[in-house]
């Protein structure tokens, strides 16, 4: 393999199957499609589908996340989450969309779309 080629997120996916379970940081450019269970962190630069059964014990980022798993952390998605049905998500959600099935859990503070910050809002009065 070439040492000077950089990865690209297109060129990359990870399958974390079934049977697998994964403890610690987890970092990944490419997309990530979680079926097994994480205990710790998980950051990707594009997209996590969180399979029906997988699990995640800890706090997440990703660019876009597809989720019918369950997470007890926080979730910060810089674009779009979706929350199927078998979703459960226990901590707090960032981002910029949002849509949720019905039948999802969700226990948390949620905070859609850009943000104003309060040093800008008091300005305006």
């Amino acid at each position: 393999m070439d040492k000077d080629r950089k990865l690209n997120s297109a060129d990359t996916q990870t399958v974390i199957g079934a049977g697998v379970k994964v403890e610690g940081k987890f970092d990944a450019i490419g997309d990530v499609v979680l079926k097994g269970r994480l205990t710790g962190t998980l950051d990707t630069q594009s997209a996590l589908f969180l399979e029906e059964g997988a699990f995640i014990d800890g706090d997440m980022t990703a660019k876009n996340a597809n989720l019918a798993g369950e997470i007890k952390g926080n979730v910060k998605v810089q674009n779009q989450v979706g929350l199927t049905k078998t979703a459960k998500i226990k901590g707090d959600l960032e981002c910029q969309i949002l849509s949720i099935e019905a039948g999802a859990i969700f226990n948390g503070r949620c905070s859609i779309g850009r943000q104003v910050p309060e040093k800008a809002t008091e300005e305006g009065k």
